[in-house]
């Protein structure tokens, strides 16, 4: 993956994180928004994945009493 590619990438996580704490949204709405912003073609599934990793909170952890 080439440095613009990583750049990019984040910048969409950002941009999509940010509409997702705006308001409640679906993907088809927040590709939408991003189109309006002049981002690059990007999928549903691929907001899809990146909403269910931001509201994952991370790893699950087991704790041994």
């Amino acid at each position: 993956m080439s440095v613009s590619d990583q750049i990019m990438k984040g910048l969409l996580d950002g941009a999509i994180l940010g509409l997702i704490s705006q308001e409640e949204t679906y993907a088809y709405e927040i590709t939408k928004k991003l189109e309006g912003h002049d981002f690059p073609n990007i999928s549903e599934k691929y907001i899809n994945t990146r909403m269910v990793k931001s509201d994952s909170g991370g790893p699950k952890r087991k704790i041994n009493n």
